[in-house]
C-alpha cells in the first residue's frame, strides 16, 4: 500500500486528508490487506492505539456503578462470608441463597428446553420446493451445523450452560462467534459481561459506537498470534505479564506465576482510513499497558458497502461478532439489562439481617450473663472471676439461698422476636413472587388432594415470567445461529463439510451453494411456548387423540416420543415406515359399513321385486280369466243370442278395462325402478348427484301416473 497519501502527524486518523478520487482504492486495499496495520505507519498506529484506550475508559466508566451492583450481586450469590463483629465478639453473618436458589432454578429450566439431546438447530426454507431440493439442502446444513456445535471441540454446550447461570444474575451475557484460523474452526464461546465493556447507555449491540472484549492470553497464546501471522510481532513476550484487577487482590510477593497473563482489548469500533469523510467499521486490537496496535481487521465486506451514483459511499453494514442475550430490559433502558442479582439484592440483604438479628438475639437468650455481689460467697479461691457449669453439676456455696438470690441480677433479655420472625417470611415471599419461585415449579406442594387441571393451570400462570425470557433467549439464539451461518457459507471447505455428510453416493456438496441464506431460515429447536416439560407432554397427548384424523399419524408418534423422552428414540424408527394401522382400521370400518348399507339396499331391492312379481302374477291371471271369459262369451254366442249375449259384453269390457288399467300400473312402476337405480348408482359413483325429484329432468318419454282409476283405458279394450 502506499502510505504517502496517509498522515504522518500525530492527529486522529478520522481527521487525515486523501484524495477523494483515491478513497475507494485505498478501501479495496483495505479489504484484501490480512492486517492492515501492517500498511501504517508507527505514528498513525501511536494515534490508534491511544484513541482505542481511551474510549475504552470512557465506555468503562460510564457502566462504574452497574459495576459495583454486579460486585455485590455476586458475593451473595456465591454466599461469601466475612467475620462479623460486634464490641469485639463475632457476630453472626448468614447469607440466604435466596438469588442462588432463583439462578439456579432458572436455569435448570432452561437448560433442558433449550439444549435437546444432539439437535440445537433446525432449518426451514422459504418459497416454492416442487422439486424438494430445497429441503434436501435444508437437511444436510441441519445435520452439518448439528454436528459441528456438538463436537467436543467446540465445547458450544459447555458456553451455553455457563451463559445460562450467569445471565440471570448479571441481566445479560454474551456470546461471541468467530472464525479461529489458527485452528480453522467456528467458535461461538461464552463472554461475560465483565469482559465485554459498552457504553452503558447504547441501545443494542447494532447501535453501540463502539465493543471493547478485554481478552487476557498467556505468553504461549501470544506467540501462537504472531507466529502464525495474525499479528503484528511488538516484541509483547519480552515484558513484564500485565497484573489483572483478581491477581492484584491475591498478590503474592513471595510466588511467582509462570503462566500469567498479558492483556489486550478487542475494539469493535468505526476508523475512517480512507480518507473520504465516511468512518468504517474494523476490529483493531491493542496491548492494553503498552497501547501497541497488534492488529486492524476490517469487519465488512465489500458487499456490504452501499453507494450513490457518485460511487460515494452512502452506508456500510458491519459484520456484528457479538450476541447479546438479555434476561430483562431495564427501567431505564441501559444496555445491560436487569438480573436477579439487582432486584433480589435489596431483599436478600434485608432477610440476611433479619436471620442474623434472630440468631444473635438467640444466642443471647442462650448464653446467659449479668451481675454478682462481690459479697456473694462462692466456693472458689478470691471469690472472684467466672464460675462455668457443667450439664448436671451442682456447686457448693457460703452463703445462704436468699442472700445468693438477692446478690445475683441477670442481664436482661428477650427472646427472639415474633414480629421479626413474621417479618421475615414476609420478606421470603415477596422474593419467591418475584423470582418465580412457587412451591409449585420446584416440585413440592403444601394442598393435599388438589386436582391435576389445577395444578396444569398454577404451573402455566407461574411460568408466564419464565416464557417472555426465553422468547428473549431463542430470537438471541436464532441470532447467534445466523451468524454461524455466515461463517460456514465463507470458511467452511467442501471437504471439511462432505466429510461430516458422509453422502458420498449422492454426490459432493459445496456449503457456499447450500449455505446460502437467501432461502433458508435457520432456528434453534426450542420452543416459546413450551417452557415445562409438562405442558409439551400435554400438547403430545392431545396429538395422539386425534391420529386416524387425516393428520400424518407417524409424525405424531415421533413428537410423542420425544416430549416424554425416550432415550435413543429414534433408533426405534423402522428403515421402511410402519403401516398406518388407525387409518388402515379406519378404513376396513368404512368398507365394512359401505358392504352393510349395500347388502340392505339388495335386500330391499329382493322385496322391491318379490312385490312386483306377485303383482304380475296376479295380471296374468287376469288376462287368463279374461281369455276364458272371452273363450265362454263364444260359446255363448253359439248357443244363445240376444240380450244376455250384450250382457256378457259389457262384463268383459269393463274386465278387460281393469286388467289394462293394471298393466300400465305395472310398467310406470318397473320404469320408476329402473330410473330410481340409475341414479343411485350414478350417485355413489360420481360423488351424491341429485336424484330424481331433487332438481332432475324425468326419464325420456315422462313417469306415467299411477292410479287404475284414472288411467286413460278405452272400455273394451284388449290385451
Amino acid at each position: 500500500m502506499d502510505t504517502s497519501q496517509l498522515p504522518t502527524e500525530d492527529v486522529p486518523i478520522e481527521e487525515a486528508e486523501l484524495p477523494s478520487h483515491e478513497g475507494v482504492d485505498i478501501l479495496d486495499m483495505m479489504l484484501q490487506a490480512e492486517n492492515v496495520a501492517e500498511e501504517l505507519t508507527e505514528t498513525e498506529l501511536l494515534t490508534i492505539g491511544r484513541t482505542v484506550k481511551d474510549e475504552y475508559q470512557i465506555d468503562k466508566d460510564s457502566r462504574s456503578d452497574w459495576e459495583k451492583r454486579m460486585v455485590d450481586a455476586l458475593k451473595l450469590a456465591r454466599q461469601l462470608r466475612a467475620t462479623k463483629t460486634w464490641g469485639g465478639e463475632v457476630t453472626s453473618n448468614i447469607k440466604y441463597p435466596l438469588i442462588s436458589t432463583a439462578c439456579i432454578q432458572f436455569s435448570s429450566r432452561a437448560y433442558g428446553n433449550i439444549v435437546k439431546g444432539e439437535d440445537y438447530v433446525k432449518v426451514n426454507v422459504f418459497g416454492a420446493d416442487e422439486s424438494g431440493e430445497k429441503k434436501k439442502r435444508a437437511e444436510r446444513v441441519r445435520v452439518h451445523m448439528n454436528a459441528q456445535l456438538s463436537a467436543a471441540t467446540t465445547g458450544w454446550e459447555d458456553e451455553m450452560d455457563q451463559l445460562l447461570i450467569s445471565m440471570p444474575l448479571l441481566g445479560c451475557a454474551f456470546k461471541k462467534t468467530y472464525r479461529n484460523f489458527i485452528d480453522n474452526t467456528t467458535i461461538s464461546e461464552y463472554v461475560d459481561p465483565e469482559q465485554l465493556i459498552v457504553n452503558y447507555w447504547a441501545k443494542s449491540m447494532e447501535t453501540a459506537p463502539r465493543a471493547t472484549h478485554v481478552v487476557e492470553l498467556t505468553k504461549n497464546s501470544y506467540l501462537e498470534h504472531t507466529r502464525s501471522g495474525l499479528w503484528r510481532d511488538a516484541g509483547i513476550e519480552n515484558k513484564q505479564p500485565d497484573t489483572s484487577e483478581d491477581e492484584k487482590k491475591n498478590k503474592n510477593d513471595n510466588v511467582q506465576d509462570t503462566e500469567a497473563t498479558y492483556i489486550f482489548l478487542e475494539q469493535h469500533r468505526w476508523l475512517d482510513l480512507d480518507g473520504d469523510g465516511y468512518k468504517e467499521p474494523y476490529i483493531v486490537t491493542i496491548h492494553k499497558a503498552s497501547q501497541e496496535v497488534m492488529r486492524i481487521v476490517p469487519r465488512f465486506r465489500a458487499t456490504s458497502v452501499l453507494r450513490n451514483s457518485n460511487n460515494e459511499i452512502i452506508k456500510i453494514i458491519p459484520d456484528q461478532y457479538f450476541t447479546r442475550y438479555l434476561f430483562f430490559p431495564d427501567f431505564d433502558a441501559n444496555f445491560y439489562g436487569l438480573g436477579f442479582g439487582i432486584l433480589l439484592s435489596p431483599v436478600n440483604e434485608t432477610v440476611n439481617s433479619i436471620i442474623n438479628q434472630l440468631l444473635d438475639s438467640g444466642t443471647i437468650q442462650n448464653r446467659q450473663s449479668g451481675f454478682i455481689n462481690r459479697g456473694i460467697r462462692l466456693m472458689k479461691a478470691g471469690g472472684s472471676g467466672s464460675v462455668k457449669f457443667k450439664a448436671g453439676e451442682w456447686k457448693f456455696i457460703k452463703s445462704a439461698g436468699d442472700d445468693l438470690r438477692k446478690s445475683i441480677f441477670p442481664l436482661p433479655t428477650k427472646e427472639p422476636s415474633a414480629t421479626l420472625f413474621q417479618l421475615l417470611g414476609l420478606m421470603l415471599e415477596a422474593a419467591k413472587d418475584l423470582a418465580s419461585q412457587a412451591e409449585v415449579l420446584s416440585g413440592e406442594q403444601r394442598q393435599p388432594n388438589v386436582p391435576a387441571t389445577t395444578t396444569l393451570a398454577l404451573i402455566e400462570q407461574g411460568l408466564k415470567v419464565f416464557s417472555s425470557i426465553y422468547k428473549r433467549i431463542h430470537r438471541a439464539l436464532k441470532s447467534e445461529f445466523i451468524k454461524i451461518q455466515r461463517l460456514n457459507m465463507l470458511y467452511t471447505t467442501p471437504e471439511e463439510y462432505n466429510r461430516i455428510l458422509d453422502l458420498y453416493d449422492e454426490g459432493e456438496f459445496d456449503p457456499r451453494i447450500d449455505y446460502d441464506p437467501s432461502d433458508l431460515d435457520i432456528g434453534p429447536v426450542s420452543s416459546t411456548a413450551d417452557v415445562s416439560d409438562t405442558q409439551k407432554i400435554i400438547k403430545a397427548e392431545a396429538l395422539m387423540q386425534v391420529m386416524g384424523k387425516g393428520l400424518d399419524d407417524q409424525k405424531i408418534l415421533y413428537r410423542y416420543l420425544d416430549a416424554i423422552q425416550i432415550d435413543n428414540w429414534k433408533e426405534l424408527i423402522p428403515e421402511e415406515p410402519p403401516p398406518n394401522i388407525p387409518l388402515i382400521m379406519h378404513q376396513q370400518q368404512m368398507s365394512i359399513e359401505m358392504a352393510k348399507v349395500q347388502q340392505a339396499e339388495r335386500k330391499l331391492d329382493l322385496e322391491e321385486k318379490e312385490v312386483m312379481i306377485k303383482d304380475a302374477e296376479t295380471f296374468y291371471k287376469m288376462v287368463k280369466l279374461q281369455a276364458e271369459a272371452v273363450k265362454a262369451m263364444a260359446l255363448a254366442e253359439a248357443a244363445e243370442m240376444g240380450p244376455q249375449i250384450e250382457e256378457y259384453k259389457t262384463q268383459v269390457g269393463h274386465l278387460a278395462a281393469v286388467i289394462n288399467a293394471k298393466r300400465v300400473d305395472l310398467e310406470a312402476d318397473l320404469k320408476k325402478k329402473q330410473y330410481e337405480d340409475q341414479q343411485r348408482r350414478e350417485a355413489q359413483q360420481g360423488g351424491g348427484q341429485q336424484g330424481a325429484g331433487e332438481g332432475q329432468p324425468m326419464p325420456p318419454g315422462g313417469m306415467p301416473q299411477q292410479g287404475g282409476a284414472g288411467a286413460a283405458v278405452q272400455p273394451g279394450g284388449a290385451i
